[in-house]
């Protein structure tokens, strides 16, 4: 089937200049799963076709996406030192029978409610790992299963991991935050990750990919990161792993290894362009006085020139103040930059946004954080980071992976770049059409087949659950307690609602 989209503005691609280039009354054309032309006029026949005031972009590329969707709201309004890893307590970690917080549905549920969202929001490809915060030692072998199978059904294109550590976090009885370690579970859960790789690789039409994730790099063996990049490499996947997230992982490493989280990716061999580094906030343990990350140029430069794509989520930083510093030195130094969501919202626009202005914010400079740059992440540097020239990007021969959104609203225009209202204006109700493989996905602003309020009410459910648990963490009887309201509740209120 060709189809034909017409707009006010098409961000398309031009292959000599290799970057993306704007027609203005432009029109986007894909025959089945492929694009076949972007331009300002088109004279061909097609099946079907669309015209309006749009906007129309590649498909934008979520490089890191945790599916636990209720968990994000947890973390706004908390006191600094409060880590959900620290209030874990030992036995949620030793549990012999490793009984499973969440059952198959609660998995299924959150992971339908974070995909809707995903595709709502302009999101076509998108990478996720099975996380940790609410589990035993490992996730069930259900669970990365599960994002498959949604994933697949939805029609979204995802690469995805089941995640493995050598040690896990949990709360001493004095709040400290310690590690056990036991490679046993580890090789098991290595074991599982490998079976989940070859088994859900270029399943779903090509749609679903697979990659290795060890957990993060102050809990995983020596030995097992090393065995890691080899299975990797072995099977022409990627690696991706979080990476200087936090002081307290620099110093565990400077403790244990006596090196920077750079020079010992280095000396793994993690420095190339098959490993992506998820946050590398400190990637040489350097910060201000005021916890602002500091990294050095020759640092930044090593990256770049190692080929590494980083991929920066600023939405989970800002939630106690975090930010890079910064997203454009990154770029300057030649890195490939990525953009991920991480947590709940699922929404990629957000996070571009945010990455424009915390850019500016922490420079104090207004060209950095620039639309273009964060633009790039999303769509140009996504696909760099899963070895793609065929997404990301509008062009023929490239996937038919468009999103469309509706630009006539009065809180979008007057606009003298589209990019910049789109980066700083757009809402998810502007999104109007998102396809995948050609295929219409998301319709007048709808997953067709998607009961929404039915997928909420069992995001919800789950939410509640994730209240529960930290609830009993923390040694309290009521959520309520742990997790005030920002005014005092009406004691006949339904906070369910």
């Amino acid at each position: 089937m060709r189809t034909s989209i017409d707009g006010a503005w098409v961000i398309g691609f031009d292959e000599d200049m290799e970057n993306h280039v704007v027609y203005e009354d432009g029109v986007v054309v894909f025959e089945d799963d492929e694009i076949v032309y972007v331009g300002d006029d088109y004279d061909g026949k097609t099946d079907r076709a669309f015209s309006g005031e749009y906007l129309i972009i590649p498909g934008l590329v979520n490089m890191h996406a945790h599916l636990d969707a209720a968990n994000g709201p947890f973390q706004y309004d908390r006191e600094l030192d409060w880590d959900m890893y620290g209030v874990r307590p030992a036995e949620w970690v030793t549990d012999p029978d490793e009984h499973p917080a969440f059952t198959a549905g609660d998995i299924e549920a959150w992971a339908r409610h974070s995909m809707a969202v995903l595709l709502l929001t302009g999101t076509t490809t998108f990478a996720d790992l099975t996380s940790c915060v609410f589990k035993r030692w490992d996730s069930p072998v259900y669970e990365p299963q599960i994002y498959a199978e949604t994933a697949g059904e939805l029609g979204l294109r995802a690469y995805l991991s089941h995640r493995f550590r050598s040690a896990f976090p949990y709360a001493e009885g004095d709040g400290e935050v310690e590690l056990l370690w036991d490679e046993e579970r580890a090789e098991r859960g290595f074991e599982r990750a490998l079976r989940f790789a070859d088994q859900y690789h270029e399943t779903y039409d090509d749609r679903i990919r697979t990659m290795l994730f060890p957990y993060t790099l102050d809990t995983v063996s020596e030995d097992l990161l090393r065995r890691t990049k080899e299975a990797a490499d072995d099977r022409g996947i990627q690696v991706r792993i979080h990476t200087a997230q936090s002081r307290s992982e620099v110093e565990r490493l400077q403790d244990s290894h006596g090196m920077t989280p750079i020079e010992y990716l280095d000396s793994l061999g993690y420095l190339d362009d098959n490993v992506c580094l998820t946050h590398c906030m400190y990637p040489d343990g350097q910060w201000q006085d005021d916890g602002v990350p500091d990294p050095n140029d020759e640092t930044l430069a090593r990256i770049g020139e190692a080929g590494n794509t980083v991929i920066y989520c600023p939405l989970v930083y800002r939630f106690h103040g975090g930010v890079m510093n910064s997203f454009s030195r990154y770029r300057e130094h030649g890195i490939n930059m990525a953009l991920g969501t991480d947590t709940f919202p699922q929404n990629i626009v957000e996070e571009m946004r945010w990455a424009a202005l915390g850019t500016k914010l922490v420079t104090k400079d207004p060209t950095a954080g620039s639309t273009r740059e964060v633009f790039d992440a999303v769509t140009l540097g996504g696909a760099q980071a899963v070895g793609r020239s065929d997404i990301g990007r509008l062009a023929p021969g490239a996937k038919a992976d468009v999103v469309v959104a509706d630009v006539s609203g009065i809180h979008v225009r007057p606009s003298h770049d589209p990019l910049v209202s789109l980066v700083h204006y757009l809402t998810p109700a502007d999104i109007e059409h998102v396809f995948v493989d050609g295929d219409h996905l998301v319709q007048g602003g709808s997953i067709p087949g998607v009961d929404e309020q039915a997928v909420l009410a069992d995001a919800q459910r789950v939410h509640e659950k994730m209240g529960r648990i930290f609830t009993e963490w923390v040694g309290e009887d009521d959520p309520g307690d742990v997790f005030p309201s920002a005014y005092p509740v009406d004691p006949d209120f339904d906070r369910s609602r």
